[in-house]
């Protein structure tokens, strides 16, 4: 797959850490992250784990020293981070880890579950994070993550979302 995505240009892939059963402290864990960072470099693709700690995977407080040891890049979902740790959590994310933050995930959500909804209609504080990304993170790329078919709910999470970035930068 990555050396498919390479030869449609692209240079950046989010893959999960998911443990399947395997022990997160494990080598075997451990092993299989760091082989699938080197088949990105094989085909010049880099391949960002996504902080899913809140869907069940690899807990926000182990994700960045995990990657960081196998030499991968993080793409911070910043609906899960939220709702998994708060503001705090990505602050302190993104103060240990933030040199290897290469990609955003976008989407609001809610404490009783509902995720990847429109930006500014659920309970992240995006505004507080917002100036933590661009604090620590200024060149990541981003993704919006909004499940949902209506386009117009798409292009108003962009829309907020690039506010909440230029409110920061005029501050």
């Amino acid at each position: 797959m990555l050396e498919a995505a390479s030869a449609l240009g692209a240079t950046t892939a989010v893959a999960h850490p998911t443990r399947r059963g395997i022990a997160p402290s494990s080598e075997q864990f451990h092993e299989q992250l760091r082989s699938l960072v080197e088949i990105g470099h094989t085909h010049d693709v880099t391949v960002c784990f996504e902080t899913t700690g809140y869907a069940g995977d690899l807990a926000l407080d182990r994700v960045g020293a995990t990657i960081d040891d196998v030499d991968g890049a993080i793409c911070l979902d910043i609906g899960y981070a939220y709702l998994e740790a708060g503001v705090s959590g990505i602050r302190t994310l993104l103060t240990q880890y933030g040199d290897i933050v290469e990609h955003l995930h976008v989407h609001d959500g809610r404490h009783r579950g509902d995720t990847h909804i429109p930006v500014g209609s659920g309970d992240v504080a995006m505004a507080d994070i917002g100036s933590l990304l661009q604090e620590f993170v200024p060149e990541a790329t981003a993704t919006i993550e909004v499940f949902t078919n209506d386009a117009a709910h798409l292009t108003d999470s962009r829309q907020r979302f690039i506010e909440l970035i230029e409110d920061v930068d005029s501050q």
